[in-house]
């Protein structure tokens, strides 16, 4: 990892927990608020350079001026964090081993992915050049096929490295091992409330290993979609796991700063990936009408409150971006979230059997999906059978992650609507995107079998 790329690590990190701090929100374990931190400082970097990029200012000297008032506002504000965290690092320790090995293959090679060099670290040095993620001269249909209106978050971080001296290539490749990270140490807050602390760095082990984020050649190198690529999946995924981990906690002890972390969350979930906006809007629907039948009284109308805000902060984040890249070229056929994307999708339903049948014969695969799929549908088994309906909310954001990807599929018009191909190469991003909501399900199902003493509850 270059010292640039590094350095972008560490302010982001700071800034997010300023900003957590200034939140009072409050965290079970060192591993999980370092995960929530740096979750919230890559929100507050793609917004500021969301809103300097029309002004041609998403430069470094803004940039780095906003994350270093972030971290340091809440010491002028006398706001300490909110609890004394249990630290649990010996039981992270696991798990940091693969985060080592993610890290290791990340500094095997440069950036190689197709869509690393097209997309991702591409817009990241068009910010780097031009102090804006949406320049004028990136407004020719002619670059459409490098999708210049994709999300800011991930562009927002390379960018930054890059204008700090990162070489864009090989230079940037350390900053997406540190979503995996994070993903991680979110994992393991939970697994600890959940699970209890000796039991807690199960689940992010578990998680870990899934071949998913570690996929292995037999010649030790890194291939498809693993933890190590430098794409916007795992950040998607991180964004995702972080909110539905809040969202199960609410159920319980629903709090403002937990609601205002779940807007960030929401936010960042929508500034990083097209699919990433449009499953939380549609999650956090589903899961409003939810709370109506699970909550009851005070806390119903709490959860209600709460989740309009959060629902709020979504479709603000997304319709800003929409606003600042709304010059910016889209590829034919691939608008998804516009009307045109809307009557493709009712308008190819004859795709339908071929796009489920393309899905469910991925999930089965257990070279990928390891044992977490299985897992998952025993704890839903054992959830019906104790009608425990929080204990069910990930099995239907599960679904919903998955028919969210169906709509994709069949409003597709890539490459003049080869969906077969399409699946072909991006079914395992539904695995990235959501396999964590698995693991939590396994948690949920350990926190009402196991002893209550044996449980850690938030701090």
């Amino acid at each position: 990892m270059s010292l640039a790329s590094f350095l972008v690590l560490v302010l982001v990190f700071l800034a997010g927990n300023g900003l957590l701090r200034l939140l009072r929100f409050r965290s079970s374990t060192g591993p999980e608020r370092l995960g929530f931190a740096f979750a919230a400082g890559c929100v507050i970097l793609a917004a500021a350079a969301t809103l300097l990029s029309p002004l041609g200012l998403a430069t470094a000297a803004p940039l780095i001026l906003t994350l270093l008032a972030v971290a340091v506002l809440p010491v002028f504000l006398q706001r300490p964090v909110a609890v004394e965290l249990r630290q649990e690092w010996p039981s992270f320790l696991p798990t940091l081993a693969v985060v080592v090995l993610s890290f290791w293959l990340a500094s095997q090679r440069p950036v190689w992915n197709v869509d690393a060099q097209m997309r991702w670290v591409l817009h990241g040095q068009w910010m780097a050049a031009e102090g804006t993620l949406t320049p004028e001269r990136m407004e020719d249909p002619s670059w459409a096929e490098n999708h210049p209106a994709y999300p800011p978050l991930v562009p927002a971080l390379t960018g930054l490295a890059v204008q700090l001296g990162a070489s864009p290539d090989a230079g940037v490749r350390g900053l997406f091992p540190a979503f995996f990270l994070a993903l991680l140490g979110m994992l393991h807050g939970f697994g600890v409330r959940a699970l209890g602390p000796l039991r807690g760095w199960l689940l992010p082990l578990a998680f870990g290993l899934t071949p998913a984020f570690a996929w292995m050649s037999s010649s030790g190198m890194a291939f498809g979609l693993g933890a190590d690529a430098a794409v916007a999946d795992v950040p998607l995924a991180l964004m995702l796991t972080g909110l539905s981990m809040l969202l199960l906690d609410a159920f319980r002890r629903g709090e403002r700063a937990q609601f205002m972390a779940m807007t960030l969350l929401a936010a960042g979930a929508c500034w990083t990936k097209q699919e990433g906006a449009a499953f939380v809007l549609v999650m956090l629907l589903a899961t409003l009408s939810c709370s109506a039948l699970i909550a009851r009284g005070e806390a119903r109308l709490r959860a209600l409150r709460g989740l309009a805000v959060v629902l709020t902060g979504a479709l603000a984040a997304a319709g800003l971006w929409r606003l600042v890249a709304a010059s910016m070229p889209v590829a034919p056929g691939e608008d998804y979230l516009s009307a045109g994307g809307l009557a493709a999708l009712f308008g190819n339903l004859g795709r339908l059997p071929a796009v489920l049948g393309g899905i469910g014969a991925g999930l089965v695969r257990f070279a990928v999906w390891g044992p977490l799929w299985l897992v998952a549908l025993a704890a839903s088994a054992v959830a019906i059978a104790r009608r425990d309906a929080v204990g069910l909310l990930p099995l239907l954001w599960l679904l919903l992650g998955i028919g969210v990807a169906a709509a994709g599929f069949l409003a597709s018009g890539w490459r003049d609507g080869d969906y077969p191909r399409l699946m072909d190469v991006s079914l395992t991003r539904l695995l990235i995107h959501h396999a964590p909501l698995a693991a939590l399900m396994v948690a949920e199902l350990g926190r009402r079998t196991l002893p209550r003493r044996a449980a850690a509850g938030r701090a």
